[in-house]
């Protein structure tokens, strides 16, 4: 699961950082067709402002995978903890914090809450003691293959675009399920293989 966010998450900071920066978030140019209506025209309008990473091109971005050589940024605050993802730019002092839960579908507002609960002295003292600003986003796929609607909200304030947001949720969802769904047959089994695949397949 972390993998997938990973590897799109990844693309869109490389993509963002070789563009220039957008250096005034108020304006922007939207255009709709001739008698739409007050909420089209707004729906528009957020379509195209600004997004997270839209005022720098120096982001940065580790990711806590077993193949990572992760440590939390010095430069930032020196700490054991490891959120699952960082994003952080040292020109805009920003830093985002990103947290992935997989609960039962019923659990999701209680994960939420302990992982916002888990990490808020580390935001804390992040803002308290240096002159970064840290924000802490937590998003949710359940066992089931269901993707809360706040996890769709975190990848379009990174700024990826809606049909990307849909296909990496998609992707989420097929493998909280078949994940959960392989560990159900093996239910049984008095040993558990850590060489057997969970899916049967990658994605194309």
């Amino acid at each position: 699961m972390l993998s997938l966010i990973s590897h799109t998450v990844n693309e869109h900071i490389e993509s963002i950082n070789s563009l220039k920066p957008v250096t005034n978030t108020h304006e922007y140019t939207y255009f709709v067709k001739a008698g739409a209506s007050n909420s089209q025209k707004q729906k528009t309008k957020k379509d195209n402002m600004s997004h997270l990473l839209s005022n720098g091109n120096d982001w940065k971005f580790i990711v806590d995978l077993p193949d990572t050589n992760y440590i939390f940024p010095p430069e930032i605050y020196s700490t054991n903890e490891r959120p699952d993802i960082c994003i952080w730019s040292a020109k805009l002092k920003k830093l985002f914090l990103i947290e992935l839960t997989c609960p039962a579908e019923e659990g999701i507002e209680a994960a939420k809450i302990r992982k916002q609960s888990r990490y808020l002295p580390l935001v804390e003292n992040i803002s308290n003691t240096s002159p970064w600003k840290p924000i802490l986003m937590t998003v949710e796929v359940g066992v089931r293959g269901f993707v809360a609607s706040s996890t769709h909200q975190v990848f379009l304030k990174l700024g990826l675009q809606r049909q990307q947001v849909s296909a990496l949720c998609n992707k989420l969802s097929a493998t909280a399920a078949k994940c959960s769904y392989a560990i159900y047959l093996a239910a049984n089994s008095k040993l558990w293989d850590e060489n057997r695949p969970l899916l049967a397949s990658d994605y194309p």
